[in-house]
């Protein structure tokens, strides 16, 4: 009986297979752990922390956003040229933005433009009406 006893003491846990007690087990596992997380507070120092990307819907995936803040705005601070825009004067000599006519006048302008035959067909005028 005397030997069961040391046998249960020196098989109580004390020692693990391999040679290394329990307790040195656990100090290499925090010194394992400790390095870790002294690896990730590095990582985050020099590379910054990780950012989660929203995963965009099918639809709103390839949208632009042409809709930016004023604050984002640069082109005030760059050049004194930016900073007094000018209006377009694209009048082609009639008084009108870009040659628009008002519809009034262009109407009596065709009106008068063409002879009172012209609303008859090519083959019932005359030779010498025909232009």
């Amino acid at each position: 009986g005397h030997y069961r006893r040391e046998d249960r003491r020196r098989g109580s846990g004390r020692d693990a297979p391999g040679g290394k007690s329990r307790g040195g087990q656990r100090e290499e596992q925090s010194l394992e752990s400790e390095k870790s997380r002294e690896l990730k507070s590095i990582k985050l120092q020099y590379l910054g922390a990780e950012k989660e990307l929203k995963a965009k819907r099918g639809a709103n995936k390839y949208k632009l956003n042409f809709g930016w803040d004023a604050a984002e705005d640069t082109t005030s601070d760059l050049n004194t040229l930016y900073q007094k825009p000018v209006e377009a004067s694209l009048l082609f000599g009639r008084g009108r933005r870009a040659g628009a006519e008002i519809q009034g006048i262009s109407r009596g302008r065709k009106s008068s433009r063409y002879d009172i035959d012209s609303d008859k067909h090519w083959s019932e005028k005359a030779l010498e009406k025909m232009t």
